[in-house]
């Protein structure tokens, strides 16, 4: 089917039906972890979406191999109360069930594992940050299973496979659950099964050409982790982005305009990344992450636009946003080869164990406020 021309300046309103509709379709995708069965079908949703509702703009697709450890289930159960604690379709690694008491850890990366380790479960109060090498050193020392507590276990299970050969039973819980556990002593069951697979995870972009040599990339992840609410994390950003698209391909535009869906995996992954863009001459960067809390606080963390940045700044605190001025490139934008870069979030981060439930936490007039926000912007790189 041919491009169709767009109509000059057409004035599209921003449609609460949209925003609702693509955001419950993409919620239905479970939590959408990057090369899951679920994170494919919301692939699969956005690219339809792109090709066969916004015909003006050219539409691709990109993928990689990848290898996760997928479980067809997790469980924890406590031995005396027999109540089950928690159930996940992810975790870190292991394979079987396992049952016995506990052991308080704490740390164990900077401190010795305690002789006591040995055919018990491993209560493990740490960060995320050494995993691998606590389930190593705890599987070195014959315990049975490991259960890590943590303030923000989503953080724990962005990375959901252990890269070495490890076996040992491990799943997240949230600092509250786990505290109860160390004061009850409580024996568990712990129960994992699954295996490491290898998938494919997949990328969408969308390109708005416009008449002048400029181009912008709007940049959002589609995939969702364990712990962390997938309407809000990041559906909620990628809905707001394909809204953007939609109104923006009725407009006639100075400046090129390239959204990208990417899976968390790939953002992070620059050497992917680099491929993706290795023949994009682009000027900027905004990134849209998880959006239209009804608790978070707008917090908008901008580098360069220098022409632009006094417009930028007060679109952004005219509707809501606390700005925060980077002299240093962002953590987040590593990976752009620009010094433009605008990043779009709500705090806090995640809000664990709450349900996908969209009337519970996400407004979708919030929504439409960032689109409008983002539209706004979009005008001042417009030069209008």
């Amino acid at each position: 089917m041919g491009k169709r021309e767009r109509p000059l300046n057409t004035d599209v309103n921003v449609s609460s039906y949209n925003l609702k509709k693509i955001l419950e379709e993409l919620t239905k995708y479970s939590h959408r972890a990057p090369g899951s069965s679920e994170a494919l079908k919301a692939a699969s949703f956005i690219e339809s979406l792109l090709r066969d509702y916004l015909k003006a703009g050219e539409t691709r697709n990109f993928s990689w191999k990848t290898q996760y450890w997928f479980c067809s289930f997790s469980q924890l159960y406590s031995e005396k109360t027999g109540r089950e604690i928690i159930h996940l379709p992810l975790a870190f690694s292991g394979n079987g069930n396992v049952a016995g008491k506990t052991v308080f850890v704490r740390y164990p990366e900077k401190e010795p594992i305690p002789r006591e380790i040995e055919n018990k479960i491993a209560l493990v109060l740490t960060s995320y940050c050494y995993r691998n090498n606590i389930l190593r050193r705890l599987e070195k020392n014959r315990a049975l299973g490991t259960v890590f507590i943590t303030k923000v276990p989503g953080n724990l299970i962005k990375e959901s496979i252990v890269k070495e050969n490890v076996t040992l039973p491990a799943v997240a819980i949230s600092l509250e659950e786990g505290l109860e556990l160390i004061r009850s002593r409580d024996s568990l069951l712990l129960g994992v099964e699954g295996g490491s697979t290898v998938s494919e995870a997949k990328g969408i972009s969308y390109t708005l050409q416009g008449r002048g040599d400029k181009t912008y990339l709007l940049f959002a992840h589609y995939d969702s982790m364990l712990y962390s609410p997938g309407a809000h994390e990041n559906a909620s950003g990628t809905t707001v982005l394909l809204e953007v698209a939609r109104i923006l391909n009725f407009r006639t535009l100075l400046n090129t305009y390239l959204f990208l869906f990417l899976p968390i995996k790939m953002r992070k992954n620059g050497m992917i990344l680099e491929d993706v863009l290795k023949d994009v001459n682009y000027q900027g960067v905004i990134i849209v992450d998880r959006v239209g809390s009804l608790y978070g606080r707008r917090i908008a963390v901008i580098q360069g636009f220098k022409k632009e940045q006094v417009k930028i700044i007060s679109i952004l605190q005219s509707t809501g946003y606390y700005v925060l001025i980077s002299e240093k490139k962002p953590w987040y934008s590593k990976r752009f080869s620009t010094e433009n870069i605008l990043y779009l979030t709500e705090a806090p981060s995640y809000f664990a164990n709450t349900p996908l439930d969209l009337s519970s936490y996400i407004s979708v007039s919030s929504l439409m406020e960032v689109v409008k926000t983002l539209l706004a912007l979009i005008n001042v790189l417009e030069g209008r």
